[in-house]
């Protein structure tokens, strides 16, 4: 019987590691130019990102307000509390438009906000250094984003309406990786009471680098082990009630 059980315990054990036991969560995020967009190599193209009201080409950025070098070099805000803003370092209608990372309300920075829910799949920490990998393996289930536009003197909602498009997605060490994501928000009269931008529709795209940290059980794991528990628990069941 005790071999048995652990034959039970191995197949659990095999099913996980085969089904790719975990996911590792984001830890940091940094803005920084490190995909060359008309190569999608890790490479720079002087440009960290883009914000435009209307279609981007991302691989041209025509027509977007761009920004570049290290005017807006820093770590968004992971772990929650006061949102930390950086400064852009382009203008939109000549005034600065100052993304940051928080979610906002009717203009008003909701306290507390700021969380960017970002994960990596099992096969990225699987792979090696240098392993283009696909956008589906960066997860992002949250990612509260906003703008303070000068002109307006007013916050503007910007989180993603959609889940964002993960446009490059680069190991670049053990826990590295650099990432290009495109996103939208249609802005609403909640949005924007003075109804100056209702209805138009804020297009972004970010790159940089991010890192993870300790591996979390995806939901899935949760799910194996616990039949696998049962499963030896039944078997514990019927040895004693054949004793």
């Amino acid at each position: 019987m005790n071999f048995k059980m652990t034959k039970i315990a191995a197949a659990v054990a095999m099913a996980m590691a085969a089904n790719g036991a975990y996911a590792l969560s984001v830890t940091s995020v940094q803005i920084a130019d490190t995909i060359n967009a008309t190569t999608n190599a890790l490479g720079t193209d002087g440009r960290e990102g883009a914000f435009r009201f209307g279609n981007i080409n991302t691989t041209t950025y025509t027509g977007a307000s761009l920004w570049f070098g290290d005017l807006n070099g820093g770590m968004i805000n992971m772990s929650g509390g006061a949102p930390l803003q950086f400064t852009s370092g382009f203008s939109f209608a000549g005034a600065d438009f100052q993304p940051f990372n928080a979610k906002v309300n009717g203009g008003v920075v909701v306290p507390g906000s700021g969380a960017i829910t970002w994960s990596t799949s099992a096969a990225a920490d699987a792979a090696a250094v240098g392993t283009v990998l696909s956008g589906s393996d960066l997860i992002i289930s949250n990612f509260d984003w906003a703008g303070y536009y000068v002109g307006a003197n007013f916050n503007f909602a910007q989180s993603p309406d959609a889940a964002p498009n993960v446009l490059n997605f680069i190991k670049t060490g053990s826990d590295e990786y650099a990432f290009r994501l495109s996103f939208q928000h249609d802005i609403t009269t909640a949005d924007d009471p003075s109804q100056s931008y209702t209805t138009q529709t804020a297009r972004w795209v970010l790159e940089g680098t991010i890192s993870t940290a300790a591996p979390i059980p995806e939901a899935s794991t949760y799910g194996m082990m616990l039949a696998g528990l049962g499963l030896v628990g039944a078997v514990v069941a019927r040895r004693r009630r054949s004793v």
